[in-house]
């Protein structure tokens, strides 16, 4: 089974500098984001760490769930919200 990774972000800089760097990378056969359309250099700075951002082209949490379902190539979609919150580590659970 292939799990995929997407970070659902919305100007979510600072949650993305503090977590990005921790994702366990290994644990995932790829990793995206889904943007809601950020102003403050998110998308710029997921993409400088090799994760491709897709823009959501409807507005909206669930329009923005749905479009991770549609971009991952995955046969499971984890999402997780960037936000400095959350321990990165139990992302391990879900393989």
């Amino acid at each position: 089974m292939k799990i995929s990774l997407c970070l659902i972000v919305w100007n979510e800089l600072q949650g993305c500098q503090t977590d990005v760097p921790t994702l366990p990378r290994e644990e995932f056969d790829e990793i995206f984001a889904v943007d809601g359309g950020s102003t403050d250099g998110t998308v710029a700075y997921l993409e400088s760490c090799g994760i491709p951002v897709y823009r959501q082209p409807k507005r909206g949490l669930n329009a923005a769930y749905v479009h991770a379902d549609r971009m991952a190539a995955g046969d499971a979609v984890v999402v997780f919200f960037p936000k400095g919150t959350l321990p990165t580590g139990d992302l391990r659970k879900f393989r």
